[in-house]
């Protein structure tokens, strides 16, 4: 038999686990719910696993749509997103056959009508629509306007369709998009669950792939399993690289340790570890380098060795814990799986390091040449250069990237001996990016 474990998004037979927070979702009174996860917890499996389910004797009452927000940046974007997730086959057909509905009346439709136009359909049939957004972190791209809309058609007009909201710990980004807002920000009142690691019962089943009828399909050991489990700390991702490794004919080899060099050797771990530290802040990359060379830590030893305050120390070990990235151990703190703890003390980590040294010279730098422009209301490039004290070809490169961006603006335009000299403005966004950076610092 081919070697059945995969590290992509799956449903249907290959899904495993999750058997309270499936019901969760489904049951849930809210019109709107958070399932926040670190990036490979398995977010995309769960949802297209509601997706799955959805319309099957066991929740015949619902019809679950996976959307990818990938990419998404208009409102025209997300409507023709929807459109396409409602006619996939399988959706096409319980859309047709369970409550008469044709998804190509939606061709064409704006967001809002297609929301509508659905809600009224599923309510005519006493059904539920569950909209399943995967990668929800994409809506900081997303114009304001469209943020408003779509929190005001969820919280006020929705009867028969819930929005599932699929993210990691980016998506609280859009607090501070919502800063200026006269009315509650998006994420206020939206339910939040957590996607943590899986059940021992559910890795047991993952790992020897038990079938519909329960029967193990995968021959190993106990003692195995309980290496698996300690290796990977029930984490998904893990789980499959690990149990790929080990597969042989059937069955699965006894861990050793040139089995967990050939993980990172298999798999793009490195990659994927240091792609987890990028969508941390700086605060939370420096508790965890904490742990390099260590076995275990305790708060007051990381407030001491970060200077960070205890108030913050605790929040950022609760954020890391529920993620986890990190768990408690005898009143303690320790690194929560054996791959993560060995890139971390590996100098691929010293990346991490580099990284916040580099971000923090950039931030402060944009901050400079933004407080120039506010303070003055309009400043030329050569005003923001001696002001700033930023190097001329940064300066110059910020000031593009600002422009693209939509963060300043060309004000006004002088021509002074024939040499035409620019004065910038800052736009809504760069008084909104100037304010979280000095908030920042």
């Amino acid at each position: 038999m081919n070697n059945p474990y995969t590290t992509d998004s799956v449903c249907g037979e290959k899904f495993y686990g999750r058997k309270v927070i499936i019901p969760k979702i489904m049951e849930s009174k809210d019109n709107m719910t958070l399932v926040l996860g670190a990036r490979r917890m398995g977010k995309t499996s769960l949802l297209r696993q509601i997706e799955y389910i959805s319309g099957t004797p066991d929740w015949p009452s619902h019809i679950g749509v996976w959307v990818s927000l990938e990419g998404v940046q208009t409102q025209e974007q997300l409507a023709n997103r929807l459109f396409e997730a409602c006619r996939r086959d399988d959706n096409n057909k319980k859309f047709s056959e369970q409550i008469g509905f044709d998804i190509e009346i939606l061709r064409g439709k704006g967001l809002f009508d297609s929301f509508s136009l659905l809600d009224k359909a599923m309510w005519q049939k006493e059904m539920q629509l569950i909209l399943l957004f995967d990668e929800a972190g994409q809506l900081e791209n997303v114009s304001e306007n469209l943020l408003k809309d779509i929190q005001s058609f969820f919280r006020y007009n929705s009867q028969r369709i819930r929005l599932i909201l699929a993210a990691s710990q980016e998506i609280y980004n859009l607090y501070d998009t919502c800063k200026e807002w006269t009315t509650p920000p998006f994420l206020h009142g939206v339910s939040e669950l957590t996607l943590s690691r899986l059940t021992g019962g559910e890795v047991e089943s993952l790992i020897r792939q038990r079938d519909s009828e329960g029967k193990p399909v995968i021959e190993v050991s106990n003692e195995t399993v309980s290496e698996i489990e300690r290796f990977t700390d029930n984490q998904p991702f893990l789980i499959q690289c690990l149990c790929s490794v080990l597969y042989a004919d059937g069955r699965l080899l006894d861990v050793t340790e040139q089995h967990l060099k050939q993980v990172f050797e298999s798999f793009p771990l490195s990659w994927v570890f240091f792609d987890l530290c990028k969508h941390l802040s700086p605060e939370q990359r420096l508790v965890l380098l904490q742990f390099r060379g260590v076995d275990v830590i305790n708060e007051s030893d990381l407030s001491v060795q970060t200077q960070l305050p205890s108030y913050e120390i605790k929040l950022i070990l609760h954020e890391l814990t529920k993620l986890c990235y990190i768990k408690r151990f005898d009143g303690e703190y320790k690194i929560s799986n054996s791959f993560f703890e060995r890139w971390l003390n590996s100098k691929e980590a010293d990346r991490i390091s580099a990284m916040d040294r580099e971000e923090i010279t950039q931030e402060v730098e944009q901050q400079r040449m933004l407080r120039v422009i506010a303070d003055k209301g309009a400043a030329s490039e050569y005003e923001m250069y001696l002001s700033s004290l930023v190097e001329l070809h940064k300066l110059r490169n910020i000031i593009g990237d600002f422009t693209e961006k939509g963060f300043i603006k060309i004000d006004r335009t002088y021509n002074l001996g024939g040499r035409k000299v620019e004065y910038y403005s800052l736009t809504k966004e760069g008084r909104k990016l100037l304010a979280r950076l000095e908030k920042a610092s």
